[in-house]
């Protein structure tokens, strides 16, 4: 975001999209979504983390993490509707550049949708195995293996989707589609960041881990590494290759 915010040809005038709304406008709408978002995931890890702020001994923290506790059951429902809406906002923004072949797709906000979702279970298994240290969570960390296993899955097939969809969509689209694969740099990026690090090892580190009744950290936070970065590599590939190859 605050990258977004950096490359705004006045950054310092960025408060006016907080003050001024145009919901005919994605942007607007995403900003009203993080706007809501942000303070209550804040105030819902208040309430999940209360045992640890109470040692830090300041009142006032203590008393929105008891109040943020007895609220959570709402906090997460709340937070799971903004979710999907904040996880699926920079496809929508995006596909909404009609001009570029590459975003002009509905298949787009989907797509970051669900690989959103998998950086996220990838960050929470990460944070878990590092803080369990006496491996008590294990039937959770499967789980959210088994989660990103299919994960992984459904963004591969939304991958090729996308392209699919992109490409018999126009001839312009087929030549994007087409030099966005080839063997340039951005290609490498592709075949070897995102399907390789990103999905490829991530699904065999997957399979070893759930194959085996003892839990084995490493290859969880590694797997959860190589799909952060994975994630994160899919996003820059996706925008820079819709700018390049028009």
């Amino acid at each position: 975001l605050a990258l977004l915010v950096l490359d705004l040809g006045k950054p310092l005038s960025f408060y006016w999209i907080l003050l001024l709304y145009n919901f005919d406008s994605v942007m607007s709408i995403g900003v009203a979504l993080l706007l809501v978002y942000t303070p209550l995931s804040v105030i819902y890890a208040l309430g999940a983390f209360k045992n640890e702020i109470a040692m830090i001994k300041i009142s006032l923290f203590d008393v929105v993490a008891n109040f943020a506790s007895k609220l959570s059951s709402l906090l997460e429902i709340l937070l799971f509707i903004l979710g999907i809406g904040v996880g699926a906002y920079t496809g929508f923004l995006l596909s909404a550049a009609h001009k570029i072949a590459l975003w002009n797709t509905s298949v787009l906000p989907v797509l970051f949708l669900v690989s959103g979702l998998s950086c996220a279970g990838a960050f929470t298994l990460l944070v878990g195995v590092l803080k369990d240290k006496v491996k008590r969570q294990n039937d959770i960390a499967h789980y959210l293996l088994k989660f990103d296993f299919f994960a992984i899955i459904a963004e591969f097939l939304l991958i090729v989707a996308l392209f699919m969809v992109v490409k018999n969509a126009s001839t312009s689209g087929a030549e994007s589609v087409a030099n966005a694969l080839s063997a340039n740099s951005l290609g490498l990026m592709f075949y070897i960041g995102v399907i390789g690090f990103g999905m490829a090892l991530p699904i065999i580190l997957d399979l070893s881990v759930l194959k085996v009744h003892d839990f084995k950290r490493e290859f969880a936070v590694i797997n959860a590494l190589f799909v952060i970065c994975g994630v994160f590599l899919l996003r820059c590939y996706i925008v820079y290759a819709g700018q390049i190859f028009i």
